[in-house]
């Protein structure tokens, strides 16, 4: 990134010289450069756990600056990128909001759903308040993300929570299973159709079932609905094309 300053030492985590900088008060610990990241948020984005504590030593730093893009914080950042001690720090400051969104409406726990890390899932699932299938501006969930990832250890500790709806269809009608089977995850695509509420032949807004493993040549996956008791193979989209064309 093009920058100087207090906000590269956050980024590349120059602890030593940004305590210097901050103590001449020549840095702006909440100022914003022209993506819209403080200093903070680099260092939360980029892992740097010691710059992080560093800045938050400082008085009336803004713990919820968003970036330009998509309106990210330094908690959503950390937890997208898996930092489960900076989640913590950032969460132990108690002035840090778990539950809200950024501008696509995404919350920290889709962020942390992202991340593939199921101790920074956990974090969020275990925070009062926290609404585990609070759907972005697109309908997609946190499992839908966890889904999309591909770790099933993830996508299984979504499951394991009632109030978590396994298929619940985001705006174009796709579900978290589609998105599994997409990537190939054959165990997390396991895991949906062992899942009582989960319909293998559920349709798109395309008409298609679950043609998305097939496409992508995830055979395992492919496999894996094949021999799934009661799955037509065969069940065509509105083009009357079947799973298996897809995958031709």
């Amino acid at each position: 990134p093009g920058f100087a300053g207090l906000h590269c030492l956050a980024y590349h985590g120059i602890d030593e010289i940004a305590s210097s900088v901050l103590q001449t008060h020549a840095g702006d610990p909440s100022k914003a450069d022209s993506l819209g990241f403080t200093p903070l948020m680099w260092a939360a984005q980029n892992g740097h756990e010691g710059m992080v504590k560093l800045l938050l030593k400082e008085k009336n730093i803004n713990l919820e600056a968003q970036d330009a893009e998509w309106g990210r914080t330094a908690l959503s950042s950390a937890a997208g990128a898996g930092y489960e001690t900076i989640v913590k720090v950032l969460l132990d400051q108690g002035k840090v909001d778990a539950k809200s969104q950024d501008w696509r409406g995404r919350t920290r726990l889709s962020h942390a759903a992202e991340s593939q890390k199921v101790e920074v899932v956990t974090i969020f699932l275990e925070r009062e308040g926290v609404n585990a299938q609070l759907p972005g501006n697109d309908g997609r969930t946190p499992l839908s993300h966890a889904a999309e990832e591909g770790s099933a250890e993830v996508v299984k500790r979504f499951l394991e929570r009632k109030e978590v709806e396994a298929e619940l269809q985001d705006d174009t009608g796709r579900t978290p299973l589609s998105y599994a089977a997409e990537m190939g995850t054959v165990e997390a695509v396991k895991l949906f159709l062992e899942h009582p509420e989960v319909n293998a032949e559920l349709r798109d807004n395309s008409g298609r079932v679950h043609p998305y493993a097939a496409g992508s040549g995830a055979v395992e996956a492919v496999k894996v609905f094949l021999e799934r008791e009661g799955v037509n193979d065969e069940l065509g989209d509105d083009d009357g094309r079947t799973p298996l064309s897809y995958a031709a």
